[in-house]
């Protein structure tokens, strides 16, 4: 069995099939919830369907782990397919087939539900506008950043993914080809991952305010390239130019420093070097509303305010990079059907 998912695995990491994070979830996956069950020297025309059923039994009912289940139910079915394609089993050793995750009950669905706010997944304008007004105090290269996310619909790693050589400014073009590395599978020095999914791969057409952002951050950018000995040049927008982290100014901003900075309280505790530990604003209980903010928010935003417009759902689709994100969706139903609740009223002024 290990032999088999190793050469799966590293295939897909040669050929870059998908991103470090995704493979990253893999390995955590097999290593987690599979190889407790399945030893490693396990003959794959041997694994019955019973067991790999009662490991994704086991997941199931437990909190949020549907997601989890159907992740290894995917992995397992992709080294069967994998194995079958190299002769290593006939299709019909295949356990897979004959493995499904079956619905949660009524209940559980209903309690999903409650819990569930969709209107918490986006910002209104209003409150798009407070929360950068907020951040700008602290941070105006973290507020260009969300602004940029919100005006183009782009994931936090595809932002700080963007290198120079990826904007057309003639067309006012972004072409999202990469991600910032957040686990293994880039070099240290180039810090380049894989998009998301093939689907990932996009032109996004860029509107004047996110051109200006662009241009202010690659301002400031050659500004350090001219005047800042420590700062190392690799063509990337969006970098630390951190005067207590010398070694790492020129090198994108990684995803979790803003999450960081977002969520974390304020302090001023020194660390062992003297230098001012890494501290957030603990933006949460700053606003005027009740909101969970992170990155991915201002992703959703430019969801919603498209679905708001009109735009078509398979447009918002392709400008996100995303065809079948259920969370997508849901934003787009939701804030349609939030249109389509004003019309019922208006229509009694046809004949008054």
């Amino acid at each position: 069995m290990y032999e088999v998912w190793h050469e799966w695995h590293q295939t897909r990491i040669e050929q870059k099939l998908v991103a470090p994070k995704t493979l990253a979830g893999e390995d955590g996956r097999y290593r987690n919830h599979i190889l407790p069950h399945i030893p490693k020297e396990t003959i794959l025309k041997n694994i019955p369907t019973s067991l790999i059923k009662e490991i994704i039994d086991q997941l199931y009912p437990i909190g949020n782990h549907k997601r989890i289940a159907q992740s290894i139910k995917s992995d397992l079915s992709s080294i069967f397919k994998y194995a079958i394609a190299h002769y290593y089993i006939t299709p019909d050793q295949n356990p897979m087939p004959y493995i499904t995750i079956g619905r949660k009950g009524l209940s559980d669905e209903l309690e999903r539900l409650k819990k569930s706010d969709i209107e918490d997944q986006y910002l209104e304008s209003w409150e798009l506008k407070e929360v950068l007004s907020i951040v700008r105090k602290y941070n105006e290269q973290y507020a260009r950043i969300f602004e940029f996310q919100a005006l183009t619909g782009m994931r936090i790693g595809e932002v700080l993914g963007l290198k120079e050589e990826a904007i057309d400014f003639n067309k006012n073009i972004a072409s999202v080809i990469r991600t910032r590395a957040t686990h293994g599978g880039a070099s240290e020095d180039s810090y380049e991952g894989n998009v998301k999914n093939v689907q990932s791969y996009r032109n996004v057409q860029l509107s004047l305010r996110a051109v200006e952002i662009l241009k202010e951050e690659i301002q400031l950018n050659h500004h350090h390239i001219e005047f800042n000995p420590d700062y190392k040049d690799h063509g990337w927008i969006f970098t630390s130019k951190s005067i207590h982290k010398p070694d790492y100014n020129g090198t994108p901003l990684h995803y979790s420093v803003l999450n960081n900075f977002l969520n974390s309280s304020e302090n001023g505790k020194l660390n062992r070097k003297g230098n001012p530990r890494r501290a957030g604003i603990d933006i949460d209980n700053k606003l005027s509303f009740k909101k969970h903010i992170t990155t991915h928010i201002f992703r959703h935003t430019h969801i919603s305010f498209l679905a708001e417009q009109g735009v078509p759902l398979e447009a918002i689709q392709d400008r996100v990079g995303h065809t079948r994100g259920s969370r997508v969706t849901q934003i787009y139903l939701h804030v349609t059907q939030k249109t389509k609740n004003t019309i019922t009223p208006m229509i009694d002024q046809l004949t008054k």
